[in-house]
């Protein structure tokens, strides 16, 4: 039974880290989008240096779209990603 608890909790473990980087994911998502239609550099290092960016143009919009893995250490499942898109307005 106790084996069963464990494996319990590293699951709902697992589901809040996962909550945790997609509100992280979409906030990268909007600093880099907002940067990016105003021109200014694009902030790296620090919070975004495991953060995979991908920045378009559609029409008059900058979108950035931030991939995140989600979990860490044995409890990383590859493929499992936290992904957010942002939209500005270029000025």
């Amino acid at each position: 039974m106790i084996p069963a608890v464990v494996i319990v909790l590293a699951f709902c473990m697992l589901g809040l880290g996962a909550i945790a980087r997609q509100i992280q994911a979409q906030e990268v998502a909007a600093v880099v989008a907002r940067s990016s239609a105003r021109g200014d550099p694009i902030p790296v290092g620090g919070a975004y240096s495991d953060v995979r960016l991908e920045i378009s143009r559609r029409g008059k919009l900058v979108c950035a779209t931030a991939k995140l893995a989600v979990g860490s250490g044995p409890l990383q499942f590859p493929g499992l990603e936290a992904e957010a898109t942002s939209c500005s307005l270029a000025n």
